[in-house]
This record gives C-alpha cells, structure tokens and sequence, in this order.
C-alpha cells in the first residue's frame, strides 16, 4: 500500500494487549504504534495528537489521519492541524 512511501502509525484508544492482537498482519507494518493507555488519555485529547506527532517527529500540516470515528477521530486530529480523512 503506502509502506515505503511513507511513514505509517498507529493511534488507537485500544488497550495495548487487545491493538497488537488486532494489528499485527503479515504484509503490513507500522513504523510506530501509540495507544491511549499508555498516554493514559483518551482520543480526542489534543494532547494525544500532539505527542504522537511530536514522537513520530512529523509536523500536523504534514500528516494525515485515517479514521473511523467521527468524534473521537476526526475532532481530535482537526484541532491540532492534522488533515483528517
């Protein structure tokens, strides 16, 4: 898909035992993996967002958000510059 065009994570309010049983897939990779119970927040916490793109070293005009929830997804990537889609 995009892997090697671009880098790919993963932000999921999933607890961590439950997201890498869902994620892990042969073929496809993810460069990073960010889960709320490790932040201990919640999606659409801003603060979420932020560390994220600040750990992955990406700038929020540069990324893009793929989402499946229209609250917690697209609100809280809008509010700190992320296009979401």
């Amino acid at each position: 898909m995009l892997q090697g065009q671009c880098r790919n994570a993963v932000l999921s309010n999933a607890d961590d035992r439950f997201l890498y049983s869902v994620i892990v897939r042969p073929g496809i990779s993810f460069d990073a993996v960010f889960y709320s119970e490790e932040a201990r927040s919640y999606k659409p916490c801003t603060e979420l967002f932020h560390n994220t793109l600040k750990r992955s070293d990406v700038n929020p005009q540069e990324a893009s958000y793929v989402c499946d929830q229209q609250y917690e997804d697209v609100q809280g990537a809008r509010a700190v510059g992320m296009r979401a889609i």
